[in-house]
């Protein structure tokens, strides 16, 4: 059986915290190759040089808000590649909206911050089969 090679996975959020626990916790989950930007702008910059296999978006960022790295995505603006697989990442106060853009389809999944280590376990099996869920 040939080795799968590892996942591209960009995660983007301006609390450091955030990125280091996520990275951790996937490590341990698959072989992973991560990427991690502070803000949309980087984040922007990032999908246009590479093609990552999952992205881990916050909508609350400076300089260039989630809300329009996900506009730029839609558009292929900037020449930026769409990410196999998009999971926002929220607090509870914004997840209706947030159900609302996975129902149109915009994003494959939801992440609520606190994250537990079960739905990353999920997102990871959904990914890793081509089995995604948008049941988070």
């Amino acid at each position: 059986m040939a080795k799968q090679s590892a996942l591209e996975i960009l995660i983007v959020d301006d609390q450091l915290d955030i990125p280091l626990a996520l990275s951790a916790m996937l490590k341990e989950l698959a072989d992973v190759n991560i990427s991690v930007v502070v803000d949309g702008q980087e984040a922007m910059g990032a999908l246009a040089g590479t093609k990552f296999d999952l992205l881990f978006l916050d909508l609350q960022l400076p300089l260039v808000t989630g809300e329009e790295v996900l506009d730029a995505i839609a558009t292929g603006e900037d020449d930026i590649q769409k990410p196999r697989h998009i999971i926002v990442m929220s607090a509870g106060a914004r997840l209706d909206e947030l159900r609302t853009r996975l129902s149109a389809g915009v994003v494959d999944g939801l992440l609520e911050k606190p994250f537990r280590y079960a739905d990353l376990q999920g997102i990871i099996a959904d990914v890793t089969t081509g089995d995604f869920l948008s049941d988070l």
